[in-house]
């Protein structure tokens, strides 16, 4: 009946081949399991041991028992005799084609291992065909850790999953779960936005106020909703070129019904990478009536739109704009000097940028998404962008530099002799070739201006004011369409050691003690202190937010204290320690390497 190797060396090899010889020889079997009408003969002490519900009917004052036989009406003869031989000889005995029904066996019979042997095996087996009968019998058999278990597969094969029954049956938990998490591979955010409205329209219909349930429909099928590679994000186009086919186009229903789904809609989108989504996917789902029929859902993706445009994101990225780590783009803020490297924020490693010949890069600045730079050049300086992993020159400076930033469209460069050049550049995306517009040349109405950050459609410039004895800085918005200085706030510090960040609301700078101030727009600009956040001794490269953890790099002179968590702020902060050369510390959107990653501890 039983066919095995007999395992040999370990002593609980020895039991178990001893359990199996004595099943083999059918010697003193005292109990009957009858099988769709066969009578199996096994050993009571193997089945108790094993199986509860064998324990519990031995154990009691059952007929069963006293008769020493059972009939098992639910289970086949070929299913339980894999069971039994399995516990003989602890043999393997799962196949794809047999794991539903041992998994209904076992349940039954209250095998604990075989049951946990199968839910394992059906983690480590599943497919996108797969997933629909696994999940229901995970569902009928209160397997609550199947979704969870089966998550990474859901996700390294969104762009089948999403094109099946099972996707649209997930619950709204499990769906956010999937939406949020950068272990998704997608070949654009589009078809993660039109997936999002498949699962809404396929939900119970019911009565929403506020909603037409007659007079609502979706982006609608394949042609009208196909990703256009042409409107696409610069980013995301790139990929779709490589990866993206018809068959990936979303599959929105044209038919949609009110449902309660719909109350779910709002969040599903502020939970995903809308800020990589193409302009033309943002603009599909404004026309969609679903859209318009629900206020919250139609201001977003107004809001949606609007940030898409803004220069805000050069200094910050939102969750919403976070590449998925399948993305062949990489997060990383970027130091310059005879070298040009790049701190990636998810590897926590540097990386070279292509410098400009042999000549060191003085400083740079992301400007919609594009990295411009200071090159110097024996005796004018450069003025470069960044693109196909190569430099080219835009204009010749025969000046010197004090302050170098970008804000709005342009760049802003301030130089020794108190001017202000403004190099409006085309805006033709992150990966055209880039050219000057038009330059325009300000007065610079104050003598020592030492730092300058984008704020909102203004310009905050840091001027020194202090002496010997005691440091000072004022601050000063330029408002640049009317050309006017306003002279904002004093701040005791040192204007020459500090540096700024960006979340999605507010400015902060910080001091070269630590002390942290927080610059919001109201009627006027208020500097408001937040605490001190560190007593260690930093010369700054720059700041950077990133995933609620700020990244402050620059070079760090001994230990101290520091707070890793500022309410509304920060959750933690990490010193990325840069000695020697280099200036500023940038954010920028760089496409990946595999082989130009550096040793941190030698940078």
């Amino acid at each position: 009946m039983f066919h095995f190797d007999i395992p040999s060396n370990k002593i609980s090899q020895g039991i178990i081949s001893s359990i199996a010889e004595l099943g083999r020889k059918g010697k003193f079997e005292d109990f009957i399991v009858i099988v769709e009408g066969e009578r199996i003969k096994c050993h009571s002490f193997l089945l108790a041991s094993c199986s509860e519900f064998f324990r519990n009917l031995l154990d009691s004052n059952m007929k069963e028992k006293q008769d020493m036989k059972v009939d098992l009406p639910s289970v086949t003869s070929k299913t339980f005799k894999l069971i039994l031989n399995s516990l003989y000889t602890g043999e393997e005995l799962l196949t794809n084609d047999n794991v539903l029904e041992v998994w209904s066996a076992v349940h039954m019979l209250q095998i604990r291992f075989l049951i946990q042997h199968c839910e394992d095996f059906i983690v480590d087996n599943v497919t996108i065909e797969t997933i629909p009968e696994y999940k229901k019998q995970a569902e009928l058999f209160h397997y609550q850790r199947f979704t969870e278990r089966v998550f990474p597969f859901m996700c390294k094969n969104f762009m089948s999953f999403r094109k099946t029954e099972s996707f649209l049956q997930l619950d709204f938990k499990d769906l956010m779960k999937l939406i949020e998490s950068d272990q998704m591979k997608v070949c654009s955010e589009d078809l993660v936005l039109y997936s999002i409205y498949d699962w809404v329209s396929h939900g119970k219909s019911i009565s929403i106020q506020g909603i037409d349930k007659n007079n609502l429909r979706t982006v609608s099928k394949a042609d009208d909703a196909n990703v256009n590679s042409e409107n696409i994000s610069s980013a995301n186009q790139k990929e779709l070129n490589i990866k993206g086919n018809a068959e990936d186009a979303p599959l929105i229903s044209s038919q949609n019904q009110a449902n309660e789904r719909a109350l779910y809609l709002h969040q599903l989108l502020k939970g995903s990478r809308y800020l990589l989504a193409s302009d033309d996917c943002i603009r599909r789902l404004l026309m969609n009536t679903l859209t318009q029929s629900i206020t919250e859902v139609k201001n977003f993706l107004v809001e949606a739109s609007a940030m898409k445009l803004s220069s805000h994101l050069n200094g910050f990225w939102p969750n919403a704009a976070v590449q998925r780590d399948c993305s062949s783009y990489e997060h990383v803020g970027v130091v310059c000097g005879f070298l040009i490297e790049a701190y990636s924020f998810q590897t926590k490693r540097w990386t070279y940028i292509a410098p400009w010949g042999m000549n060191p890069m003085v400083t740079v600045a992301n400007l919609n998404g594009r990295l411009y730079g200071l090159a110097r050049n024996q005796e004018t300086l450069e003025l470069v962008y960044f693109s196909k992993n190569n430099w080219s020159s835009l204009l010749s400076l025969n000046f010197e530099v004090q302050l170098f930033l970008s804000h709005d469209k342009c760049i802003y460069i301030f130089s020794s002799e108190n001017k202000i050049t403004k190099c409006q550049m085309a805006n033709e995306g992150a990966f055209s070739e880039a050219y000057i517009l038009e330059t325009e040349v300000f007065n610079l109405s104050i003598s020592n201006a030492e730092y300058a950050v984008s704020f909102h459609k203004n310009i905050l410039v840091f001027e020194s004011v202090g002496n010997y004895r005691r440091a000072r800085t004022a601050v000063h918005e330029w408002n640049v369409t009317n050309n006017v200085w306003t002279k904002v706030a004093v701040l005791d510090f040192n204007a020459d050691h500090m540096t700024s960040f960006n979340d999605d609301l507010y400015l902060y700078i910080l001091d070269e003690v630590g002390n942290l101030y927080r610059v919001e727009e109201t009627e006027t600009v208020q500097v408001t202190y937040i605490e001190n956040i560190f007593d260690i001794r930093v010369k700054f490269k720059g700041c950077i937010l990133f995933r609620k953890c700020l990244y402050v790099c620059g070079e760090v002179y001994g230990r101290g204290d520091y707070v890793s968590y500022v309410e509304n702020v920060y959750t933690s902060l990490e010193f990325v320690d840069k000695p020697l050369y280099g200036q500023c510390f940038v954010p920028f959107l760089m496409e990946r390497s595999e082989n130009r990653f550096l040793d941190v501890k030698s940078c």
